[in-house]
């Protein structure tokens, strides 16, 4: 009788092998330590900063906090501490130092309209120029302050240049146009434009008196009398035909506005502190009643305002 085969002799591995995948699979499928697709986190399971679902309701509300990306565009950015904001520096450094008034800006007629500017407490041998400087009405109208001459001279081209002001001076800013067409500052010998010409206020008649000209020193006597007569900052018009003709000439050539420019343009007291400057409008530009006037430096900072 031939012999059983022995037990060891049995190979048991195919089927230890076949027992292990089973449970391997069956370990995937009920969580165990042979999980399939390890790595990531259940629904449920915890890590170091908590649930999935924890993680997300910290990021929701983080989110409903700080807004959307465009909400947070939309935030102003607060202005750091110590430093000013734009309303800070409204007022210009010249603000108490130059100052508008009314003039007469309730006039209706653009050639007898205007307001004053003037300057006061300035330091000494302090200058501002206020050429670009504007006005600004209750409209919101902006009415820009332009160059002016220093010697003006009618019937010609004249230069512009800067207006500076030092202290103590006064510039009439008139809504209609120039009679002489330019704007000017007034001097020892501007009265005489009076005669020909209709400023609004009237220039000051300050001329130096005729027979009190250096020229007329060496006129005889019965001359002197003729100049004594003539009318302060006015050209002789319509001389007497019996009055001498050395008076005569002397009159008609040396009693004018040019020739006291020419006598004493060098003189300390020749330039006035006084502007006159026309802003070329055919209509007023201020309002009879309820009317604000700003005034503006050349950055747009208020200088100044006047309401009435």
């Amino acid at each position: 009788m031939p012999e059983k085969p022995s037990s060891s002799g049995v190979n048991w591995f195919p089927l230890i092998a076949i027992l292990l995948l089973v449970a391997a699979f069956s370990s995937g499928a009920t969580g165990g330590i042979f999980r399939l697709g390890g790595g990531g986190a259940e629904t449920g399971s915890k890590s170091k900063e908590g649930t999935v679902e924890e993680i997300t309701k910290r990021k929701e509300s983080i989110g409903r906090s700080e807004g959307t990306v465009e909400e947070s565009a939309r935030k102003p950015t607060p202005t750091p501490t110590g430093e000013p904001t734009p309303t800070d520096s409204v007022k210009s450094q010249y603000d108490g130092k130059v100052r508008v008034s009314t003039g007469r800006a309730k006039e209706t007629i653009s050639a007898n309209e205007y307001v004053d500017i003037t300057t006061r407490f300035l330091e000494k041998n302090e200058k501002i120029n206020i050429t670009g400087w504007r006005l600004e009405n209750s409209k919101g109208e902006r009415f820009i302050i332009e160059g002016g001459t220093y010697v003006v001279f009618p019937g010609q081209i004249n230069s512009r240049q800067s207006i500076i002001l030092e202290s103590g001076s006064k510039v009439h800013i008139i809504t209609g146009t120039s009679p002489i067409g330019a704007n000017f500052q007034t001097n020892l010998c501007t009265g005489y434009l009076n005669q020909y010409n209709k400023f609004q206020p009237a220039l000051r008649n300050e001329c130096p008196r005729p027979e009190d000209e250096k020229t007329a020193q060496n006129l005889q006597d019965e001359c002197i009398e003729f100049l004594e007569d003539l009318p302060r900052c006015q050209a002789p018009t319509n001389i007497n035909a019996t009055t001498l003709l050395t008076c005569q000439n002397y009159a008609n050539q040396e009693i004018n506005y040019s020739k006291c420019v020419l006598n004493h343009r060098n003189d300390t007291d020749f330039f006035k502190k006084e502007w006159y400057v026309y802003l070329g409008r055919s209509a007023g530009i201020w309002k009879e009643k309820k009317e604000t006037i700003t005034l503006k430096d050349s950055q747009g900072k208020i200088v100044n305002t006047i309401s009435y």
